[in-house]
């Protein structure tokens, strides 16, 4: 399952002053990990080699980018 959110992450930099790196929103997604597994598992979920995706990172990153799930699934 691959999620747009590379696309929603530019979409949001362009629109706003505030600048959001891939890294930031990883930070936020999983606070207690590693940088390391950080980088590992938000490219997963943006190259869509992982098995599972939480409700709960869907609604952090849709919150913080300030999109909607249906952009984030592609349903747009």
């Amino acid at each position: 399952m691959m999620l747009k959110i590379k696309e929603a992450i530019e979409e949001f930099n362009s629109k706003n002053k505030e600048q959001i790196k891939m890294i930031d929103l990883a930070k936020e997604l999983w606070p207690e990990s590693s940088i390391k597994t950080q980088r590992m598992n938000i490219m997963r979920l943006c190259s869509g080699d992982t098995k599972s995706v939480k409700i709960d990172h869907i609604e952090i990153i849709c919150d913080r980018l300030l999109c909607d799930a249906n952009y984030l699934f592609g349903q747009d």
